[in-house]
């Protein structure tokens, strides 16, 4: 039975990462190692309670450390901090970084395997369900992969459906930085 509940909860796992790349959380922590989750749900414009539960899933995943302080009031503080590995890998300015793999990994796979039943149903390409009618399916061959030395390689890609998936030039270029 365990097999199939890892199975069940590995898109959670999946997610709780994507969602902390895309928010900047480990970003800022690499500025302000040690933070609470009031400082950095300031900090980053995102709901502190929300926040709290996010970067706790966090720590349950090992991507993160807890430490609990006493604070004002004898109430308890949690301060957040980055693990090795996550300064290692899901850094934008690590030399290893794999923010590149995991922003496309959550703007376009997610997707796609998001409307896998409607594909296996209709026997469309779930690029058309996932990004519109029309578009040309060789896009879907804008998959970084992983090469010999751990570098991340843009394969191919179509100009159009590039921009309408990272529309921002910060987009464009965060992704372009993900994948050296």
């Amino acid at each position: 039975m365990e097999p199939i509940l890892e199975l069940f909860d590995a898109f959670r796992r999946s997610k709780v990462l994507f969602a902390a790349i895309e928010l900047g959380i480990f970003e800022a922590l690499a500025k302000d190692n040690g933070a609470t989750s009031a400082a950095l749900a300031k900090q980053l414009n995102l709901n502190a309670a929300t926040l709290e539960r996010l970067l706790d899933a966090l720590v349950g995943l090992k991507l993160l450390s807890r430490q609990l302080k006493s604070g004002l009031q004898s109430r308890t503080v949690a301060l957040y901090s980055l693990t090795p590995i996550t300064a290692a890998y899901l850094l934008r300015s690590s030399p290893h970084s794999m923010c590149g793999y995991a922003v496309h990994s959550n703007r376009v796979i997610w997707p796609l395997f998001g409307n896998l039943e409607a594909s296996v149903r209709t026997g469309k390409h779930s690029w058309e369900e996932s990004f519109g009618a029309g578009q040309d399916r060789s896009a879907a061959l804008l998959v970084p992969v992983l090469h010999l030395a751990d570098k991340l390689l843009l394969v191919h890609f179509r100009q159009e459906i590039f921009d309408k998936v990272y529309k921002t030039e910060a987009d464009r270029n965060q992704f372009m930085e993900g994948q050296r």
